[in-house]
């Protein structure tokens, strides 16, 4: 089964790969990065949908939904007859060759797996690890399943172990090779795609030498100031979260590129990073999304170019917007609320956080965005100032209100 799921993953991301995504030849290695690491995002919105179904999942219906999936990728290329173009230039391959070698130095210098050296510096690489375990044996989510005998799996992060648990699986399935380095290996190659996704955020803006050798200098110390440091501590969820922040400043990026990617890919390809982030790293999505809506609206506020709805509003700033909003609040907060079933007190704590979230992400970027224009107009600044301060007032009072009309929720005695 293992080889299976291996030969439909390929079949499906080559479709992807093939598919046209653009009238314009694109880079080939930028899209090779953003194809793997997308996988990460892929695997936990097919898994958390098969999970709140109580589907039961196992390694055949993973390889049947990428066996349909590809088809229908690669049916779209054959039935149009034209598939995607690429480029390559000398810069890209000696970059590549380079960030490759890094990894591999990177890995003999500093992470002896080769050695058998699977210790971290805190314990929670044992918690990730039993999750991983679990899953990869069970093929099921934690809240599903009835063994609490470790600790409450309902509360889990279930991006890391999902990931993981099929890696485990598929690799135990061939190799044979013990849990626990398999383990070590997907939290590396893991760390790895951290790196890969951001440097396919820079990788079409190294035009020189000297940027090439600047681009991978701040890769360096990307790589040992975050993605390494969670590999030390054993932050599996924090990995996974890492690279898909970054998936996301690439695939966002990308919508305003010279490329110009067709919307049709882009937008599904957010909704399911967006997925991922939630179900890996919940904490860094407040600042994450509001601070895509924000960028994407002042894109389209300076494009004199693009069409505005209600004189402000372009078509990503309604649509990103929308989704984003759609994906936290129906997946994130009903997913942490309802199908986890977590205790009381986690849901107390948790439905406070979703409360500032939702400022952050609503009356926040509209109130900043709100001054801009003001300073920017000039004309009549003191009624428009008074205007927005009125509109964060109002909007804090609603909040408040809907915070405090809520029932209580006490903890257990």
């Amino acid at each position: 089964m293992g080889y299976l799921y291996i030969f439909t993953i390929l079949f499906l991301m080559l479709g992807f790969i093939t598919l046209k995504k653009s009238n314009q030849k694109i880079n080939l290695f930028k899209w090779i990065c953003i194809s793997i690491v997308s996988l990460y995002a892929y695997n936990i919105t097919i898994c958390m949908i098969l999970g709140v179904l109580h589907i039961t999942q196992n390694i055949w219906l993973l390889s049947c939904i990428n066996l349909i999936l590809g088809v229908l990728l690669w049916q779209k290329t054959i039935r149009k007859r034209e598939c995607q173009k690429y480029k390559c230039s000398k810069t890209d391959v000696v970059a590549i060759v380079v960030v490759l070698t890094f990894f591999v130095v990177m890995f003999i210098k500093d992470l002896y797996i080769y050695k058998g050296d699977v210790s971290h510096y805190v314990v929670d690489s044992a918690i990730h690890y039993r999750a991983a375990k679990h899953y990869s044996e069970n093929l099921q989510l934690f809240v599903f399943t009835e063994d609490k005998t470790f600790f409450d799996f309902n509360i889990m992060q279930t991006g890391a172990y999902i990931n993981d648990g099929i890696f485990m699986n598929i690799l135990k399935d061939i190799t044979g090779l013990e849990e626990i380095y398999t383990y070590q290996l997907f939290e590396t190659l893991t760390m790895f795609a951290g790196g890969l996704a951001m440097y396919a955020f820079f990788i079409d803006r190294i035009k020189t030498k000297r940027g090439l050798i600047g681009t991978l200098m701040l890769f360096g110390l990307y790589m040992y100031g975050y993605p390494y440091n969670s590999w030390i501590y054993g932050f599996s969820y924090l990995s996974v979260g890492i690279a898909l922040t970054a998936l996301i400043l690439v695939i966002v990026e990308m919508l305003f590129s010279e490329e110009k990617i067709s919307y049709k890919i882009l937008i599904p390809m957010i909704v399911i990073s967006a997925v991922g982030l939630i179900f890996s790293y919940c904490l860094f999505v407040p600042a994450v999304f509001a601070s895509i809506c924000i960028y994407i609206f002042l894109k389209e506020l300076l494009d004199k170019n693009s069409k505005k709805y209600l004189k402000v509003f372009g078509k990503y700033t309604l649509i990103i917007t929308g989704v984003l909003l759609l994906v936290t609040g129906l997946l994130g907060k009903k997913a942490y609320f309802n199908i986890l079933k977590v205790s009381e007190e986690t849901a107390q704590l948790a439905k406070n956080y979703y409360f500032y979230y939702q400022f952050v992400i609503l009356i926040g970027p509209v109130y900043t965005v709100l001054l801009e224009i003001i300073y920017a107009d000039g004309d009549e600044i003191q009624i428009l100032n008074h205007i927005s301060g009125r509109l964060k007032e109002l909007g804090v009072t609603i909040l408040q209100c809907l915070r405090h009309n809520r029932p209580e929720i006490r903890g257990r005695h």
